[in-house]
């Protein structure tokens, strides 16, 4: 079955993603772990916002 358009049942967003996709190697087990977690790649993005956000030089002007 081809792909609808105009689905709104795939995934969305306001912000366009990367087409490269960020590869890290994990410990054994914890890819399962993850990906049994509902709405885990949400999840990942805002944390890996917070880890960035966290460790930007403060500008004072």
């Amino acid at each position: 079955m081809p792909f609808q358009k105009n689905n709104k049942l795939g995934f969305t967003s306001n912000e366009p993603l990367d087409r490269k996709p960020l590869t890290i190697l994990l410990k054994v087990g914890v890819k399962d772990k993850l990906m049994s977690i509902p709405n885990w790649r949400q999840k990942v993005r805002d944390a890996i916002d917070k880890i960035i956000s966290e460790h930007e030089p403060i500008h004072d002007e």
